[in-house]
């Protein structure tokens, strides 16, 4: 009479170890890339919905110069807000990252998007 044998064999085993192995080796690294871009997206989001708020406020009031921020860290907390530069006609906001690798994202009433500072792993965020 024959055995019936169930189960894998070594062999199926190493192959299959492999196999999850060279996967996780090719998408680790883009895993990291897509984190840093959710946190580009909170600080891009904070500036463009406080240039909104700016650009109300000069609606109202023929000026920016007594504008303030609406809040100063991002939603998801990744940044903190702050107006640079302001005078009547003119401001400029920045959102600077809680984490040093990321880059410091700036936007001005002229629509001027500008990433400065972060490291050699910084993804472009605008």
């Amino acid at each position: 009479m024959k055995t019936i044998n169930s189960g894998f064999t070594l062999v199926e085993l190493m192959v299959t170890v492999a196999i999850i192995g060279i996967l996780a080796a090719v998408l680790y690294p883009s895993l990291g890339e897509y984190a840093n871009k959710a946190e580009c997206s909170d600080g891009m989001d904070s500036l463009l919905e406080q240039a909104g708020v700016m650009e109300d406020f000069f609606l109202n009031d023929d000026s920016y110069a007594s504008a303030v921020v609406s809040y100063t860290a991002s939603p998801k907390g990744y940044y903190k807000i702050k107006i640079l530069s302001q005078d009547a006609f003119y401001y400029k906001l920045r959102a600077k990252p809680l984490d040093t690798n990321q880059l410091t994202l700036t936007l001005d009433s002229t629509g001027k998007k500008k990433e400065t500072g972060g490291t050699a792993d910084a993804v472009s965020c605008w």
